[in-house]
């Protein structure tokens, strides 16, 4: 999956031992840790917590607070997932650091209605664009939630999503989404 495209090695991270994940290149690159990344950048990051393995979710967890507890940056990260049960173990860890919801349209009706955000401490919703109509941004703006959609490269969904009043939007090519935006 997502390893063998980018790297062009089988197999998954999280079964990567340090030494073989740390051969690993993207486009010639190497791929950084979280720390380094922490380190290098002086930007807001979006941290997303992703496992299939619920059973290593609390791990991964417990492991991506001390990375950003050790770091100077955790005023500036927002933790997302997919998995409201990891938003919750986070911020058992690191309470003061913003959480945001991720859904999908292929997830059952409860789950892609960004109600479980709430539940579980998100601040902010990070829907499928394709979710995002006039209704649901209204809803979830009255709970407070600002929403962020992803992802999102194609014009006339850009410009769709900021008449519908979303807060930010996830972009695989940001210099055409801003440039796109900016005429608006």
């Amino acid at each position: 999956d997502a390893l063998e495209r980018l790297t062009g090695r089988p197999g998954r991270m999280e079964e990567t031992s340090s030494v073989d994940r740390a051969a690993l290149r993207v486009g010639g690159e190497p791929v950084p840790l979280l720390a380094e990344v922490l380190q290098a950048i002086d930007l807001e990051i979006n941290v997303e917590i992703k496992s299939n393995k619920t059973a290593r979710m609390g791990e991964l967890v417990a492991a991506t607070a001390k990375v950003i507890r050790d770091s100077s940056r955790a005023d500036h990260i927002l933790i997302s997932s997919f998995d409201p049960f990891a938003l919750v173990q986070f911020h058992r860890h690191l309470p003061d650091i913003a959480l945001a919801y991720l859904f999908h349209e292929d997830q059952p009706l409860p789950l892609r209605r960004g109600w479980v955000g709430r539940w579980s401490g998100a601040s902010l919703l990070h829907p499928q664009h394709s979710l995002c109509t006039a209704a649901t941004i209204k809803s979830w703006h009255t709970a407070g939630h600002p929403v962020n959609a992803w992802t999102v490269d194609d014009e006339a969904e850009l410009i769709r999503l900021a008449n519908l009043g979303v807060d930010g939007v996830f972009s695989n090519d940001v210099a055409h989404a801003v440039s796109v935006l900016a005429k608006l």
